[in-house]
Order: C-alpha cells, then structure tokens, then sequence
C-alpha cells in the first residue's frame, strides 16, 4: 500500500514536473495560459485524491513509516502552496506573466522537497534545471578563462597545482555548508543566483566543474585540457538554452533532438576554433579527427548524465575521446 501510494504521489510530481518546465521563462507565451491553468487544476485535483487516500490509510491500518510520512507531510505542503499561489482568473495580459513565474519561483523548492522525498523509496523523479542566464554566463567564461590560462600563462605543474586548490576550495564549502546552517545559507546567498533549485541539498555544479578542471589538469596534456576546456564551457551550455527554448522532439532524461544537436554543432564549430588559434600545426585532418572524438562522446555523455553531474561527465568524456585519438595517430600530448 505504501508503495503504491509513492508511486501514484510520482505521477503528481512528474505532472508538475512538466508544468513547471512549461513554465520556464524562455518557453512561455501568453496564448498558452488558458491550457496551463487547466492542467494545474488537473494536477490539485490529484493531489486532492491522493490526500484522501493518505488520510484513509492512517484511519484503517495506522502507519507509522517515517518516509511515508514524510511523503505525506510533503505532498499536503505542496497542495497548500498550489492553492495559495494559483493565479488568479482574470487577469490582465501584463500582469499573466509575472504571475505566472512568481508561482513558478514558489513551487520549485517544494517540488525538489517533494522529489527528495520519493526518492527515498528509490522512485527517481528528474530535477529541475531552469533557464539561468546567470549561470551560463558563469559557466562560459569560466571555462574560457581557464583555457586562456591554460594555453598563455600555465604550465602543467601549476595547472595542476591551480585546480587542485580551486577543488579543494569548492569541495570545502561543500562540507562546510552540510556541517553547518549558516555556511549553507552564506553559500547560497552568494551562488544562489547561478544555482538550480536541487543543488541546495546536492553538490552543486560548480564543485563539479572544479572537479572536472582537476582532472583535466591531471592528465598533464594543454591540447586535452583546452578541447574538453571549450566543449564543457560553449556546447553544454548552448544546448540547455536551445533545448528549454525551441526542444520538441524528446530524447532521454529531459534532453531533446535540437538541443543535443546544437551540442555537437557547437562543440564542432568552436572546438576548431581553439585549435586553430593554438594548435594549428596539427592539420585540418587531424584537428577535424580531433574534434569529432571528442564532442561525439561528450555529446552522448551529455545525453545520458544521470547520476553523475554532466559538468563532470562531459568534459571527462571530450577529453578521453581526444586522448584515445592523439595516441592512435601518435599526436603528442
């Protein structure tokens, strides 16, 4: 019973999963209204059902289960904000939008609330990654600044030395804000604006970006480094962007045709930009075979992320991709 109630409670949370994608900045239009305050009053009227049947489960068998107690907790929270934050009928066309993403900015910590919680009876629900142009803008030029160290100041003793004090930097708030209440809130309050709603309670991307720039450097190679360097700054980024804005034709795990095709378009274009700004003495072929061996495995990477966080995945896809490559055509490292 307690997991057929879980697993009903998913359908919920994958139903306001969709609504609140729907609701991203980049894909809203105001025609659409009418149709989303249909499906949300489909949605309360779920939860409606699912409350009732919560509600008849404590009267005839008095469950004392923490996690579905805890679903339960969620799921009533969930419904509170829902009706308290519906917007209201009648409104003008100026004011539908704001009305719209404020209701979007409410519910999207209590859905991660409410993930979390399924996910305690190992049912996965995916997390919510919207539109965040801070954030994009963090993630390229970081990057981009990385590869114009790596390529005009750096050698690869500092490289290595470098990235590991940035990942044991990001790694120590990490712990940090799990020991502590007020580092998590200092934390927040500072890279709040470049996070997504479920790195509150999860490492966050950035600790996986300087994990990535660690590993990169421990390969000891500039050429590796500023290939996997540009395709996790530019393509990963480009492709969320397309993907939330114009993606229809749906792939896996929330990505899409058009956004992953924009991945490999992208990595391609600028991929060979970078080598032939740095490392034009490779030849167009070699730096074509190059390119393609990286961005093909860090575009599927990109794809299949899942557990692991794609700002790890993906660059260490480019860069075994580029390595496999340069050590079958005896490129040097």
């Amino acid at each position: 019973m307690a997991h057929t109630l879980a697993m009903d409670s998913r359908e919920i949370a994958l139903d306001l999963y969709g609504l609140l994608k729907d609701l991203d900045s980049a894909r809203w239009r105001d025609e659409l209204e009418d149709a989303v305050r249909l499906r949300l009053d489909e949605i309360q009227a779920h939860a409606a059902v699912i409350e009732d049947r919560f509600e008849q489960l404590k009267e005839n068998y008095s469950y004392s289960d923490e996690s579905l107690a805890a679903l339960k907790d969620k799921l009533a929270g969930l419904t509170d904000l829902m009706a308290e934050y519906h917007p209201a009928d009648g409104l003008e066309m100026p004011d539908v939008r704001q009305e719209w993403m404020d209701f979007r900015s409410r519910m999207q910590p209590a859905y991660e609330n409410f993930a979390e919680v399924l996910r305690e009876f190992e049912i996965h629900v995916p997390s919510l990654r919207p539109t965040n142009y801070a954030r994009n803008i963090f993630h390229a030029t970081s990057a981009l600044l990385s590869l114009v160290l790596v390529e005009l100041v750096l050698n690869p003793t500092w490289m290595l030395i470098i990235a590991f004090g940035i990942a044991l930097s990001a790694w120590s708030m990490e712990t940090g804000k799990r020991l502590s209440p007020r580092v998590d809130k200092i934390t927040w309050w500072v890279f709040g604006k470049m996070g997504h709603p479920h790195e509150r309670k999860r490492v966050n991307s950035a600790t996986w970006f300087s994990t990535a720039l660690l590993t990169l450097a421990l390969t000891g190679s500039k050429l590796i480094a500023v290939v996997a360097l540009v395709i996790m700054g530019l393509a990963d980024p480009a492709a969320g962007l397309i993907g939330r804005r114009w993606g229809r034709i749906k792939l896996i795990h929330g990505r899409s045709l058009e956004g992953t095709a924009t991945f490999v378009a992208v990595g391609i274009v600028a991929s060979m930009a970078v080598l032939g700004i740095f490392h034009a003495e490779l030849g167009l072929a070699w730096m074509l075979g190059l390119t393609a061996c990286a961005v093909l495995p860090a575009a599927l990477a990109e794809l299949v992320a899942f557990r692991i966080d794609d700002n790890l995945l993906v660059p260490a896809a480019a860069a075994a991709g580029a390595g496999a490559f340069a050590l079958v055509v005896g490129i040097p490292l």
